[in-house]
């Protein structure tokens, strides 16, 4: 009412006519009229005057607002609204879908995403389509609509208001508009996408903390629709017009900005500084004395607490030291790609950070890495496993799930939980992970799991055919939102595709200069990304090594050592030196010197050592390892018995790609003391068992290079080969 377009009186006396006329339509179910078509609404809207249009907007939105009291929830102090907005822009999950997902665990393992309804966040506002609404009619205004200085603040903090909402809800592109409408009305032009952070209004004292909020907003938000330049500009305006203290968000949004693009120096080298301004202890060279003393001292200032006093999360920490932890978590991402020395430094450095200000869930990642270092330098596998269970009792505490938390239950598992848990264990829980990330958005983290849980499944021993088809799917879901995790699992893929004796097919699509595997290689030493080098090595490693190429597979392993990253214990670096003692007492039986036998030994005492953290995973390769030094020390009856004993623990745990191994490698041992008909036995087992795993280029090579077509001698080997009494 008292709307110029609008006839002196109402309308109610020109309904029957427009009714008549078929303009509008009574509803049957309430007493509302609406348009017959969109197309007469719209002409309608676009004959009232600009101004007043514009007004009746303003007047809808207020009124809106009012009816949900959405000024009184707005009214609350500067520091206050900023801690408020901070905590809401920590929770926009960061992740690079705006998509929300909800598969059953086995659609996740196959790679099936199903989009669906995302369930509502109770951190949102409960009023979140009125807010919208009401925040929309203001929009349709615009800012030209609004010269008021506190009006356009007020409208500023509505917009931000609803950005939030929308991005609680995974509805990045939404949060994107109000956020960016909030700035325009605080100063910035639609067209000046350029100049984000000039001086021509957003910065002014009277709305700094609001200006700060959108900017955060907004990167957080470009950032999840993957729009990383855009992403950086808006963080790095924060960063150039707030004091550090207020920009730590900001900052957080930076780093992740540069992994994204593959720029891991970058990202060390900035990270590392913006540690020393956080008052950070950290050596300013990673000497590997300055490692271990910070270790020794990490070490003594946790041995004053318990294990139910470092993992007790019910301390209060406050979010700025939340978002401290939160920059040296996503830090660590960077410096383990770029095999950074520093990383020991600055797991210890949080560890310590965490006992002096409270542990909470953005601690757990810290306590990983001091924990893998207890490992991969100390060799101290008893603390590593006790802060493994650390960091598991952490998560479980959790308040909520967030992208800290679900990425730390992740790398936990591929870094820690690996020497002491069985692989197919593992793999089912990296697989229960995936949805748990896709119920908040964190699309990339949870398409990680998979590649995990696919890496733990094949060396594990499932079926590769089963892998192959996961592998397959998943690699063109994840190239939507992480290309450089889908490097990681292509990976995977080529290695099965060999091994079943499969064409790779077309290459995925990653853009630029490539276009095949040789172009993968230099794109990742140009962008010095260790993590991606050593997988490809790791790749044509395993390859060489089950398709019997020893030479290739020794040049490789070369390759590998000679990395870094090759000194960081990881789930390969396992395989690596089972399958490096193995060709070492191979190769030494064949006359390269005795520098192999002392290497095989050395394999041999390491798998010792692992096996004593799990027989799971580990008590068949201690056992053929001890069966292959055995051949090499002439001792015939001590290696028969082992090898025996290792293809009984293999199939007792369900390892039947390396009951392949140990059968083959049994038969042509069998072969070199001229036991022919017993080794004739044994390769054909190891063939059936190839087979079953689904390696079929491996299983054919089997039967040609052993000449498998001679009938079966008499032989008493099916105790050993099969679980289940059952025959090939």
């Amino acid at each position: 009412r008292g709307s110029k377009c609008i006839p002196k009186g109402g309308i109610e006396s020109y309904l029957p006519g427009l009714i008549e006329g078929g303009v509008v339509e009574l509803s049957s179910t309430d007493p509302s009229v609406f348009f017959s078509h969109a197309l007469i609404q719209q002409h309608v809207y676009d004959n009232i005057p600009i101004e007043e249009r514009r007004r009746l907007h303003l007047d809808l939105g207020t009124y809106i607002a009012s009816e949900i009291s959405l000024d009184a929830s707005l009214c609350v102090t500067d520091d206050a609204a900023a801690k408020s907005a901070e905590v809401g822009v920590r929770d926009l999950n960061l992740g690079e879908s705006s998509d929300v997902v909800d598969v059953d665990v086995d659609d996740a393992h196959e790679g099936k995403l199903s989009p669906t309804t995302p369930s509502l966040s109770s951190s949102s506002s409960p009023s979140y389509p009125l807010v919208a609404i009401a925040t929309n009619q203001i929009n349709f205004a615009g800012p030209d609509s609004v010269s008021n200085r506190p009006e356009q603040i007020r409208f500023a903090g509505w917009n931000l208001h609803a950005g939030n909402d929308a991005a609680e809800r995974s509805n990045f592109q939404a949060a994107l508009y109000f956020y960016e409408t909030g700035a325009a009305f605080l100063g910035r032009k639609d067209d000046d996408e350029d100049n984000i952070d000039g001086d021509n209004g957003l910065w002014q004292d009277d709305s700094h903390w609001l200006c700060r909020m959108l900017h955060e907003g907004s990167a957080a938000a470009y950032f999840a629709v993957g729009d990383h330049s855009l992403a950086e500009k808006h963080a790095m305006a924060v960063i150039d017009n707030v004091p550090f203290e207020d920009s730590l968000i900001s900052q957080y949004i930076i780093i992740r900005v540069l992994d994204n693009l593959g720029r891991y120096s970058e990202a060390v080298t900035y990270g590392l500084d913006l540690l020393s301004r956080l008052k950070f202890d950290i050596p300013s060279e990673a000497t590997p004395s300055a490692v271990m003393r910070a270790m020794a001292d990490t070490g003594r200032a946790c041995s004053a607490y318990s294990f139910d006093q470092i993992t007790s999360t019910h301390h209060i920490v406050d979010e700025k030291k939340r978002t401290i932890m939160n920059i040296a978590n996503v830090l660590t991402i960077s410096f383990f790609r770029y095999a950074s020395p520093y990383l020991p430094l600055v797991g210890c450095a949080v560890v310590n950070y965490s006992l002096q200000n409270g542990v909470c869930e953005e601690s757990a990642s810290a306590f990983l890495i001091f924990g893998y270092f207890k490992n991969s330098l100390e060799g101290k596998y008893a603390e590593g496993c006790y802060w493994g269970n650390v960091v598991l009792k952490i998560l479980q505490e959790a308040r909520v799930q967030t992208k800290t938390t679900l990425q730390t239950d992740a790398s936990v598992t591929m870094y820690l939980s690996f020497l002491y848990y069985p692989f197919k264990e593992l793999a089912f829980r990296q697989l229960k992970l995936y949805p748990k990330c896709t119920a908040i958005g964190e699309m990339e983290i949870g398409l990680m799991a998979l590649v995990f849980s696919l890496t733990l499944s094949f060396y594990g021993g499932e079926k590769l055919s089963l892998i192959l088809k996961s592998a397959e799917e998943l690699i063109s879901n994840i190239m939507k939102h992480s290309r450089e995790g889908a490097k990681m699992a292509l990976l995977n893929k080529l290695l099965i595709d060999e091994l079943m004796g499969k064409s790779s097919g077309d290459f995925p699509d990653f853009g630029g200069v490539v276009h095949d595997e040789y172009s993968l290689f230099f794109d990742a030493q140009t962008k010095q990304n260790t993590q991606l080098i050593e997988g490809i090595h790791i790749r044509h490693f395993n390859s060489a090594f089950w398709m019997g190429d020893y030479a290739e597979a020794n040049k490789r392993s070369q390759a590998i050592l000679a990395l870094p990253s090759s000194k960081m214990l990881k789930i390969h670096t396992v395989f690596h030196t089972f399958f490096m003692g193995l060709i070492a007492f191979h190769m030494y039986r064949d006359g390269e010197g005795d520098d192999y036998l002392e290497k095989g030994k050395e394999a041999l005492d390491k798998m010792e050592v692992w096996g004593n953290c799990s027989a799971a995973n580990y008590i068949n390769k201690l056992l053929l390892l001890k069966a292959e030094h055995h051949a090499s020390m002439c001792n015939i009856e001590a290696a028969k018995a082992a090898f025996q004993a290792s293809v009984r623990a293999a199939r007792d745990y369900g390892l039947v790609h390396e009951q392949g191994l140990a059968c083959e490698l049994y038969g042509k041992f069998l072969t070199s003391i001229i036991e022919t008909d017993e080794a004739l036995c044994w390769l054909k087992c190891a063939h059936a068992c190839y087979m079953q795993w689904g390696a079929t280029a491996k299983a054919v090579q089997v039967w040609k290079d052993h000449n498998l077509d001679m009938p079966m001698p008499g032989g008493n080997v099916g105790s050993f080969v099969n679980k289940h009494g059952r025959e090939w």
